[in-house]
């Protein structure tokens, strides 16, 4: 599949209001960590969940760190998976950013690593699943508990 630049994503993502209306703008989700891969061989699909969180830059905290806001934990959903290659998946996946280029038939996407994994695939659709505010998962007692969604 030939590549073209990268886009909004928001454009290309089914259901990615569901995180818009968190975040309100699409993330960069720089420093943001993947929590769980799930593959399915029907589809083939990929169920990948990341806790993300916007990052003002404008401000710090006490500790002279930027400000965080917004929260959430994330379920992609990428459909008719192709060419995945993933490598270094460990206790603490650090992303530097998503990447989601259009592609012949569908979309590259590439989850570019700082720490741990790093991953690149190609898929026909990607949607976001389910979005959950970190302050309902602390609610809940079970952060680490969220289901993957059905296929």
């Amino acid at each position: 599949m030939t590549s073209k630049p990268t886009i909004d994503p928001s454009q290309l993502i089914a259901n990615a209001d569901r995180l818009t209306s968190i975040t309100g703008t699409w993330p960069s989700f720089h420093d943001a960590e993947v929590q769980s891969l799930s593959l399915d061989r029907e589809g083939p699909t990929l169920f990948v969940r990341i806790f993300c969180f916007e990052l003002d830059r404008s401000e710090t905290d006490s500790s002279g760190c930027f400000k965080r806001s917004a929260h959430c934990l994330v379920t992609f959903r990428f459909s008719r998976v192709e060419d995945l290659r993933a490598d270094g998946f460990n206790h603490q996946n650090v992303l530097s950013s998503i990447l989601f280029n259009e592609a012949a038939g569908g979309l590259q996407v590439t989850l570019e690593g700082i720490f741990g994994l790093t991953a690149t695939f190609r898929c026909s659709e990607a949607s976001v699943e389910e979005v959950i505010r970190y302050q309902d998962l602390r609610k809940s007692g079970k952060p680490k508990q969220v289901k993957i969604p059905p296929v």
